[in-house]
């Protein structure tokens, strides 16, 4: 049931069309790591998954304990845990070059979401922003997330929890509309303000809030 599990938890990962490209990454052996892998992470990945021959070459040299067996079982857990969302960007990035971009910040939403679709656009876009790109219809401001903001984790969660995930999404809203917000209120909304002319931003007008949102 374990080895299973490590199976499905790997290749389920991917379309099929990437699972072969994965099955070479994995087998060239000339490559000591791969992704963010150690050297170490990488072998036991190969051994795992028969790249070394017979999948019980695991067990090999190793004593029959429990305790071995068990020290085993959680490097793989351990291993599982760290490489799946490393393949869930080695999935987008293959998206990515079966499309042939070379940059993404040379296209807007409005194109990813045709070349993509709908859902994988999403993951296309943060992607992007956590490579620091951002599309051509997105500042720099709609990729930075609202944590780097310096105020209270208390405001930071009331300003989550309505959406607001990004700095791009803070200044679309005017100074009336933030203190509404739940857990915001005058004196929040106020240090929220002052912070973000800091950072070179501002909030937007109470006229030109209610525009944003209807061209969204």
């Amino acid at each position: 049931m374990r080895e299973n599990r490590f199976y499905y938890q790997i290749f389920n990962r991917l379309k099929p069309e990437h699972r072969q490209r994965f099955t070479d990454l994995v087998c060239d052996l000339e490559e000591t790591t791969i992704f963010d892998l150690t050297e170490e992470e990488t072998k036991l990945l190969r051994q795992r998954l028969g790249v070394y021959g017979d999948e019980a070459s695991l067990y090999k040299n190793i004593v029959s304990s429990d305790t071995t067996v068990s020290k085993l079982m959680t490097k793989l857990d351990h291993l599982e845990k760290k490489l799946i969302p490393m393949l869930e960007e080695y999935e987008i990035s293959e998206q990515i070059k079966d499309q042939q971009i070379e940059f993404l910040g040379d296209y807007n939403t409005e194109q990813i979401i045709e070349m993509f679709g709908k859902e994988d656009a999403k993951k296309v876009t943060g992607y992007a922003h956590h490579h620091g790109v951002w599309l051509q219809d997105e500042t720099e401001a709609d990729i930075l997330p609202i944590s780097i903001l310096p105020v209270s984790n208390y405001a930071k969660n009331a300003l989550m929890r309505r959406g607001v995930q990004t700095l791009g999404n803070l200044i679309q809203l005017s100074p009336q509309e933030l203190q509404t917000i739940r857990g915001i209120g005058k004196v929040a909304g106020k240090q929220i303000s002052t912070q973000l002319e800091t950072m070179g931003y501002g909030l937007a007008e109470e006229g030109k809030a209610a525009a944003l949102r209807l061209t969204k």
